[in-house]
């Protein structure tokens, strides 16, 4: 029953993952990743993987201060970093049942390091590995539908980097001419 429970939150927040990507604006945008890591997080604490459940959640807050502080023009303190990471760290010792829930702190480390990285093309390299890291504890957990997600996000990555340098390959050849 709970894996089953477990796929459909995972699909609920992989569907709100991709509808995201179609916002018309930052707010929208924001609207549809709370959601769908309302989902994710649930997809895991529902199968009592509650370390990435939990800093799932944590993550949430995070995101809701970091718009807050763009939102009125203001550089987020890095002080926010050392708390979120602290939480992650606390939040894996208290609940942690396996080895294996190591990753979801870690990752969750990864992903709060990577809002003070302003160059996107810098923070696509350092998203690839966490996301890769999710996609082998998703399958590991049994939440097959959130790995697919983390995969999905993955490919996007590799896409985003891909076109990247094909498009300043272009630009630094056109120098040439």
């Amino acid at each position: 029953m709970w894996f089953i429970v477990s796929q459909v939150a995972g699909g609920i927040a992989l569907v709100l993952s991709a509808i995201s990507y179609f916002a018309s604006n930052k707010k929208y945008y924001l609207f549809f990743q709370i959601a769908m890591n309302i989902f994710y997080a649930l997809s895991f604490i529902v199968i009592n993987a509650l370390v990435a459940g939990i800093d799932t959640i944590v993550f949430i807050f995070l995101t809701i201060i970091v718009y807050f502080y763009e939102k009125n023009s203001k550089k987020t303190p890095i002080i926010f970093l050392i708390l979120f990471s602290a939480f992650y760290i606390i939040i894996g010792i208290v609940f942690l049942q396996d080895y294996l829930e190591i990753i979801p702190i870690c990752t969750s480390i990864i992903f709060t390091a990577v809002i003070w990285i302003k160059e996107m093309q810098t923070l696509r390299y350092f998203l690839l590995i966490p996301n890769i890291m999710l996609v082998i504890y998703g399958i590991a957990c049994g939440v097959y539908t959130t790995a697919l997600l983390d995969f999905l996000d993955t490919i996007m990555l590799v896409l985003a980097i891909v076109t990247w340098h094909l498009k300043n390959r272009g630009l630094k050849n056109k120098d040439l001419l």
